[in-house]
């Protein structure tokens, strides 16, 4: 995930969570805009772990996040300035781990996904809508190969 793809991907989940009238940005958040996007690396994985004969489905998986976020505190109006909470960093912290672990250049979307497991909230969220982390570690691994990350564009 390039420099400006990530703060893209950050700049949606404060989107999303202004939008929704949260009072912070959550793992959740990130997790729901990286599995929206119709072609993004997010929905393929799923796709790929549902074809692999996984149970698992990307409209279940949706649906499962968007309730959740639905259960987070709420604010009307808004507050003006949404910041990510400490979960959020600890998430973006694991995959900065996963990139070193990797001997990757840079972080890629495969690590920020796989990284939501360590917010306890999405991580059962994720399992419960049937994307372990072993699922998920599975498609990485089919899309991914063994090609590292050398560049900003991955």
């Amino acid at each position: 995930m390039s420099e400006g793809a990530r703060i893209q991907g950050v700049s949606k989940a404060v989107g999303l969570a202004q939008e929704l009238g949260n009072i912070e940005v959550t793992p959740l958040h990130l997790a729901a805009v990286l599995f929206k996007e119709p072609a993004s690396l997010g929905v393929q994985l799923v796709q790929k772990a549902a074809v692999s004969g996984q149970n698992l489905s990307l409209d279940e998986l949706q649906t499962a996040i968007d309730k959740a976020l639905r259960r987070l505190p709420r604010q009307e109006p808004a507050p003006s300035d949404i910041r990510p909470n400490a979960k959020f960093f600890t998430v973006l912290r694991k995959a900065q781990q996963l990139q070193k672990a990797q001997k990757d250049s840079h972080a890629a979307v495969d690590h920020i996904l796989q990284a939501l497991y360590e917010d306890a909230d999405t991580g059962a969220v994720l399992s419960a809508a049937g994307l372990t982390r072993r699922k998920l570690e599975d498609a990485v691994k089919q899309v991914r190969g063994t090609r590292k990350i050398n560049n900003v564009s991955g």
